[in-house]
């Protein structure tokens, strides 16, 4: 996510789109801002009268697991939440009481608490009738500062999460079955066992990142030959390993996201969960869910995204991909997606 500038409440309430990646509606997002950043952002539908205080114990105990330590805090700034609503006042207003009784008593600041609704929004934390009249302010996102930086760094808001979803439906075609069975030929004449495998992956890889890199993409036996290869769990965590070691850059997801869309369903699940870690590990929760979800609607079973998904629904931070399953550690540093393998 680029930085965009917040001058102003107007300009906070545009950037949220863009933080989730859809326009939410009927839901509350809480914000974590660290100095003059936004370190974790959560949505949650606004539920029922009867489920309002399980869900507010539930988000302020996955906020507070989520918040950074006490030491970086006094270095980088302090933390401040926000609470802001999408809908009637009705719906919104039991939650976000209870969402802010709660932080109150962990000591936990709240600095804004705001809400928008069919062209205005109020700012709840705001009595002066001045400047925070009870009829609300206008708003119009789009002549927003945040909307303007937004657009130039080209990102996308979908008009809702079941269309961000949607990016990772599959391409509509013939599908690439004749590809497949060629690789899984390709690979039968592999010599050197497991070494052989992870040493073609790397080059595999390491081929997708210098194309996609360079503006272009894989061709059909391509994507098949690298779907092959991370059928297997140890290339798939040998690869995640090989991300780890340097930063990372859009490019990582356009690879798995084009991967996810092209092979079949039973291929799925690897490229998947590597498109959610990567997702997570650049501060995309919500495409980072998505890609878990999809990875689970192809295999149930499959360990590494349940894992994922888990860790993200409690709100652990990025920074638990430290503890994730990965290859096994080598003396030397695995070398960088960019490098030769």
């Amino acid at each position: 996510m680029p930085n965009l500038a917040l001058r102003s409440h107007a300009d906070l309430l545009a950037a949220v789109p863009y933080l989730l990646g859809f326009q939410p509606t009927n839901s509350l997002v809480l914000l974590v801002f660290h100095g003059k950043h936004v370190v974790l952002q959560v949505r949650v539908d606004l539920p029922p009268p009867d489920e309002v205080d399980d869900l507010a114990r539930y988000l302020v105990k996955t906020t507070a697991r989520s918040l950074p330590a006490r030491e970086a805090a006094e270095r980088d700034g302090p933390v401040g939440i926000g609470l802001i609503g999408y809908g009637t006042a009705s719906r919104f207003l039991p939650l976000a009481d209870a969402v802010h009784g709660e932080l109150t008593r962990r000591g936990l600041p709240v600095v804004d608490i705001l809400r928008a609704d069919e062209g205005r929004y109020w700012n709840l934390l705001c009595d002066d009738p001045g400047c925070c009249p009870p009829e609300g302010l206008p708003f119009d996102p789009a002549v927003t500062g945040a909307a303007a930086g937004a657009t130039f760094a080209g990102l996308v808001v979908h008009p809702d999460r079941a269309a961000l979803a949607a990016t990772l439906d599959p391409v509509a075609g013939a599908g690439i079955e004749p590809e497949i069975a060629r690789a899984l030929e390709r690979i039968g004449r592999l010599s050197g066992g497991q070494r052989g495998l992870k040493a073609a992956a790397r080059v595999a890889v390491r081929q997708a990142f210098e194309r996609y890199m360079n503006g272009g993409r894989l061709d059909d036996d391509e994507i098949a030959w690298l779907a092959v290869l991370l059928a297997d769990v140890l290339i798939r965590d040998d690869t995640w390993a090989r991300i780890l070691s340097g930063p990372t850059v859009p490019e990582h997801a356009k690879i798995w996201l084009d991967v996810v869309r092209r092979v079949p369903l039973r291929y799925v699940p690897a490229p998947a969960t590597l498109l959610a870690l990567v997702a997570w590990r650049s501060g995309d929760g919500v495409l980072a869910v998505v890609a878990a979800e999809r990875a689970l609607a192809a295999d149930p079973s499959y360990r590494l995204a349940n894992l994922l998904l888990h860790a993200l629904r409690r709100g652990f931070p990025p920074s638990a991909l430290d503890d994730m399953p990965a290859a096994p550690r080598r003396r030397r540093r695995a070398p960088r997606l960019s490098e030769a393998a």
